[in-house]
């Protein structure tokens, strides 16, 4: 037997009260980047849809390998080629930290798997779990150490190719603050980009902001929350937002890159790696404002009858 279940958006916004005279509270829910975006913005101004701009333009400008002429795309079109591929400036900036990240987790995260995520294609909704043999095909192509970097070109080895799916949200989400942090009529908010979370400025009565942990088996109901001030980056990832199950076998998303294998969790409550999602991007530090520090961390742990979900 084989279900298959997608679940978007594994944070919610918590009602927010106490808004003033000056300011006026503006909400929008919509979809972007395969995933629900929740937006609460107080100010004299509404800028939610300038924030879903903002998500949309870099999907399909510059992260999406499924759009034919994003920048990722023609990236992976470049495998191989002697010149490489000139990078535009934000591209440069992003994969300078993405390959940062990449050597300091020690290659537990590595963005030369996209020829893994496709072979998976958990997205879809007739996922096959693929033969150990076909994973191991593809394994000699997955290396953050083969590409170069070097003059604002890219130099991608043939039959190599990126996927920036366990970043994107957070690129998303450092964007969103900036436009934000630009707008004079924005006094504060808060922005789901599905399970990454950003929040800006202050809410009109001066406290925290407070965002619900999607309870991982109790649908409608909150596993906690976290109370944070303004520029903080939250992401929260476990098995039940996207996965399929197979045989009792529930696999999801997270894709362990030494072995290329799904984190998969079995119905006896074995335990399994589910791996960190690594969303923060930090950017420019010579901006003309302070910034907001990547260091913040909270996490939350539920132990049920299925294991640990982060």
């Amino acid at each position: 037997m084989k279900k298959q279940k997608i679940i978007m958006g594994c944070v919610a916004l918590l009602a927010l009260s106490g808004c003033n005279a000056k300011d006026t509270v503006y909400t929008h829910t919509d979809t972007a980047m395969g995933t629900i975006i929740n937006q609460t913005i107080y100010g004299k101004e509404d800028v939610t849809k300038d924030v879903l701009s903002v998500i949309t333009d870099l999907e399909e400008d510059m992260l999406s390998w499924r759009v034919e002429n994003s920048e990722i795309s023609q990236i992976n079109a470049s495998a191989g080629l002697e010149d490489g591929v000139v990078l535009s400036a934000s591209m440069q900036e992003y994969l300078t930290t993405i390959l940062d990240v990449a050597e300091k987790s020690e290659g537990n995260f590595d963005p030369t798997i996209g020829k893994i995520t496709r072979l998976w294609n958990i997205d879809e909704q007739n996922t096959v779990i693929p033969e150990q043999s076909k994973i191991n095909e593809l394994l000699p192509d997955v290396g953050y150490q083969k590409l170069t970097l070097s003059s604002g070109r890219l130099y991608l080895p043939e039959n190599s190719s990126l996927d920036f799916g366990a970043v994107g949200k957070g690129i998303a989400c450092d964007s969103i603050y900036e436009l934000l942090a630009d707008s004079e009529n924005v006094s504060g908010g808060v922005v789901s980009v599905g399970g990454s979370i950003v929040t800006y400025g202050e809410k009109p009565d001066h406290s925290n902001w407070n965002v619900a942990i999607t309870h991982p088996r109790e649908e409608s109901s909150y596993l906690g929350s976290v109370s944070v001030p303004g520029g903080t980056f939250l992401s929260t990832s476990g098995d039940y937002e996207r996965y399929v199950e197979v045989d009792g076998v529930r696999y999801h998303h997270p894709l362990h890159p030494p072995e290329s294998r799904c984190s998969d969790r079995r119905e006896n409550g074995g335990q399994t790696e589910t791996g960190n999602r690594f969303r923060r991007l930090r950017r420019k530090q010579n901006r003309h404002r302070q910034r907001p520090q990547s260091g913040n961390r909270s996490a939350l742990r539920h132990r049920g009858d299925k294991g640990d979900v982060p």
